[in-house]
């Protein structure tokens, strides 16, 4: 900083012409010191360097005109600072201009490598695609169609590859493109069979026939289509003829020849069988032969007899599942083992033990073939179980018991009998009662009458053998009364030593 403006007085102006370079400040009016500058120096007052400063008040409050004039020109024309006031350095009004520069050559730069990516990507952009749902195929070109097939095709799905043919196979034969197409189309044939094996591995045979089908005859792969289903067809059969196979081993319970058997399976060649069906077979063979196990078992209790053991075989034959193979062998044992337990009920009946032939047949389950049997037996065994008591009052009860049974009853025929057989029973008891009480005073005649009553009584009537009982008895008293007289005499005789040789 020049030392007049540390002091607050105006340079020396020849110091500093001869010092300061002539800059012309920015946004000074004119680019060069007006002409007067001379004369204008010459009407400042030259001031000594040292002498005092003047204070506010010593100056001119208010100079004359062409004294404000002519300061505001030296000061407008040179490149000193006013009074007090030091200007800025020259470096930095440098700099500005230079940012301004820089600002301009980054807009200028910007504005042309947009304009020239703007020409590239006119220059390069590509035509766009066909909207190919919109197309009016009869107008279409050959490259339209095969452009929209392939974008079809894309899709790799049956109904599209099968459009995609449809939309090339409409151009005529002699089409500039036709070796092209049918390479296409050979290709989207082949992607058809794909999909269709696809389905035949699933275990969709039909369906993959149906999608084989579909390809078009006259595109150069009908036999490959040909042979493709004659393989599908053949793997399938095969599959088919072992899992019979293995199925027939099972009901007769030969159960490594069924696993042999189902293990061809897994070379067959189709995912289906060799895991889906395969896994199918194994269990239904495994499942088997633990149900064929129970039912040895049964068998097995059956034949000890007894309610608890027939009660246990069962149980066990019911506890095979409906889809095992040995299904119907379980079914068929149930009223075997039902009819087993009625025949034990039946022999405690026989024996007069009603109260246990009852409960014996209450625990026999539902058998659709046995159930109404079952109940038949019941009714018949309280009503037996009511005669049994042998008086006339309790036969007719036997009597009413057994009526219950109508004509579509499976045991209507044998209540019918033993109706019958009481009925004639009631008059056994009645002559049977009456003959006792004749007998009951004891003498020859009223033995006589009683053996006479009871003798009353058929052959063939139930109470036949209870009155021959009866009547041998009265008859053996009646003979011992008429024996008696004999045998006093002959007592007599022997005593009196008359009995003669």
């Amino acid at each position: 900083m020049p030392e007049d403006w540390s002091t607050g007085h105006p340079p020396n102006i020849e110091d500093a012409s001869s010092q300061q370079p002539q800059t012309q400040l920015p946004g000074a009016p004119g680019s060069q010191p007006p002409e007067d500058a001379g004369d204008t120096f010459k009407r400042i007052p030259r001031q000594k360097v040292n002498s005092a400063p003047k204070t506010r008040s010593e100056m001119p409050s208010s100079g004359s005109s062409n004294s404000s004039k002519a300061k505001r020109s030296w000061w407008a024309g040179s490149s000193l600072p006013p009074k007090g006031k030091p200007s800025a350095p020259t470096d930095t009004t440098s700099h500005k201009r230079w940012k301004n520069w820089m600002l301009w050559a980054a807009v200028a730069a910007l504005a042309s490598n947009s304009v020239a990516f703007i020409a590239v990507a006119v220059l390069l952009k590509l035509p766009s695609a066909p909207n190919c749902p919109s197309i009016f195929w009869p107008l279409a070109s050959g490259s339209v169609r095969l452009h929209c097939a392939q974008v079809a095709a894309s899709k790799q799905t049956v109904v599209d590859l099968l459009e995609a043919i449809a939309l090339v196979k409409a151009l005529p034969k002699d089409h500039p493109m036709q070796a092209e197409i049918n390479r296409y189309v050979q290709q989207w044939s082949q992607d058809i069979l794909i999909l269709a094996e696809d389905r035949f591995q699933a275990g969709k045979l039909n369906d993959a026939i149906a999608i084989a089908n579909k390809i078009p005859q006259d595109n150069g792969v009908n036999n490959l289509v040909n042979q493709q289903i004659s393989k599908w067809r053949s793997i399938w059969s095969e599959a088919e003829s072992i899992y019979t196979a293995a199925e027939a081993e099972i009901p007769e319970q030969h159960w490594r020849q069924a696993f042999m058997t189902a293990v061809r399976l897994l070379n067959v060649g189709n995912e289906y069988w060799e895991n889906t069906k395969y896994d199918e077979l194994k269990y239904k063979i495994e499942s088997a032969r633990v149900d064929g196990d129970k039912l040895v078992q049964a068998e097995a209790l059956a034949n000890q007899g007894g309610i608890k053991n027939l009660l246990a075989a069962l149980k066990l034959v019911n506890s095979v599942d409906k889809d095992s193979y040995m299904y119907q062998k379980a079914q068929e044992r149930i009223p075997d083992y039902g009819r087993k337990m009625l025949d034990l009920a039946q022999t405690n009946l026989d024996r007069k033990n009603a109260d246990e032939a009852i409960d014996i047949a209450n625990q026999i389950p539902p058998i659709s073939d046995l159930e109404m049997e079952v109940q038949d037996f019941i009714t018949i065994a309280q009503a037996k179980r009511s005669s049994f008591a042998g008086t006339v009052p309790s036969i007719e009860t036997a009597i009413m018991t057994a009526q219950k049974l109508g004509t579509d009853r499976p045991l209507y025929n044998q209540a019918q009998e033993l109706i019958a057989r009481w009925q004639l029973e009631i008059e056994d008891v009645q002559h049977l009662d009456k003959a006792r009480e004749l007998a009951l005073p004891g003498t020859v005649a009223d033995l006589s009458a009683a053996i006479a009553e009871a003798s009353m009584i058929p052959d063939t009537n139930p109470r036949i053998q209870e009155a021959r009982q009866e009547i041998n008895r009265w008859q053996a008293q009646v003979q011992t009364f008429e024996d008696q007289p004999y045998l006093d005499q002959a007592e007599q005789m022997a005593l009196s030593g008359q009995i003669s040789d």
